[in-house]
Parts: structure tokens; C-alpha cells; sequence
């Protein structure tokens, strides 16, 4: 709990910074992680230098597919991994790893529908509103093994720097490097 203040008190610090001067202002949930994820899970999973990821919603008139092609080519691996490159995931893709980010989806205990596919096309229309959500999963075949939930205001097209700064915060919550409950935990842990 008290390494979550951490985290908490320099975000909000920075956030009223960023607000005072103009900028939009990234909020992004505690990441959820499975016990089996630790720093090497997604560098095992991106050991050929690519990982498949879905893009489910769409903050823009663009087509779909247009859409994620946008999302994939702005999205980069948090800068302790080695340079991945994103490509496409179809929607029936359940087994081996994957990243799914869904945008603007409806609250609806998301986090464990975003990795199974029967679920992910079943999910509600995308809402909107004056602010642009993103939900993302490291999906381990069905199972999360890490999610988290960012926020921004409303993004107006592909080329806003706010999808970027969203997608790419989401990803470095989303895959630490590290797993702080596993290191909590009285019994010594050994990286994997």
C-alpha cells in the first residue's frame, strides 16, 4: 500500500504541474498482475522482437483497421525492454501472448474479457465522452497477466500527441519491470 503513494503523490504532483501549464494530463490506475508475472515475462513473450497486439474502439473517424495501425506504429515498449515491434492480433488469437488495448469501453468487469476472445467481441460500444479511457491487458493466453486502466481528455485524431503519451504510459503500467508483490512477499523471490 504505501509503494502505491509513491507512485500516487509524484503523478499528482506532476498532473497539477502539467494542468497549470495547459498540457493534458494522464491519469493511470495501480496496474492489476497476475502472481505469475514478473520482468521477464513479456521479454520472454517479445524474445523474437515482435508482439501481436489487439486494438478494440476507435477515438477517431478513421476505419478500424486504420485506427490500430495508428495505435501499434505510436505504441513502444517501455525502454527497459528491447525495441518491439507491435503487430496486428487477430480478434480469435487466445493462445500465447498478447497485448489488447480497448478505448472507450464500457466498465464492465472488462479486465477479464479483454483476453478472452468470445468475450472481446461481445463488448459494449464504445462510449464517448470528454474523456478518451483505455483499458489494457497482457493477455497470457485467456488470462490477464497484467491490466491496467489509463485516462486522458478526449483525443481528437491520430495525430494528437495525447495517443501516444496515453497508449505509451499504459504500456510501461501495464508491463513493469518488476512485480512488487512478488518482492512483498516473506519467502525470498527469484526473478524468472
Amino acid at each position: 500500500m504505501i509503494r502505491h503513494l509513491f507512485r500516487i503523490v509524484p503523478a499528482l504532483a506532476a498532473a497539477g504541474g502539467l494542468t497549470a501549464a495547459g498540457c493534458s494530463t494522464t491519469i493511470v490506475e495501480p496496474a492489476t498482475l497476475s502472481t505469475g508475472y514478473d520482468g521477464g515475462t513479456f521479454g520472454y513473450a517479445a524474445r523474437g522482437g515482435t508482439m501481436p497486439m489487439l486494438v478494440l474502439g476507435n477515438t477517431t473517424t478513421l476505419p478500424q483497421d486504420r485506427f490500430a495501425e495508428e495505435v501499434r506504429a505510436v505504441a513502444e515498449a517501455p525502454g527497459y525492454f528491447p525495441a518491439t515491434q507491435f503487430t496486428p492480433a487477430p480478434l480469435d488469437a487466445g493462445e500465447g501472448y498478447r497485448i489488447v488495448l480497448a478505448f472507450n469501453q464500457a466498465n464492465v468487469n472488462i479486465a477479464s474479457s479483454l483476453c478472452r476472445p468470445a468475450t472481446v467481441a461481445t463488448l459494449p460500444a464504445p462510449l464517448e465522452g470528454d474523456r478518451t479511457t483505455l483499458d489494457a491487458a497482457f493477455c497470457g493466453g485467456t488470462a490477464p497477466v497484467s491490466y491496467v486502466r489509463g485516462t486522458l481528455p478526449a483525443i481528437v485524431g491520430v495525430n494528437d500527441p495525447a495517443l501516444q503519451e496515453l497508449v505509451n504510459q499504459v504500456l510501461v503500467d501495464l508491463l513493469p519491470q518488476r512485480n512488487l508483490d512478488l518482492e512483498d512477499r516473506p519467502e525470498p523471490y527469484v526473478p524468472g
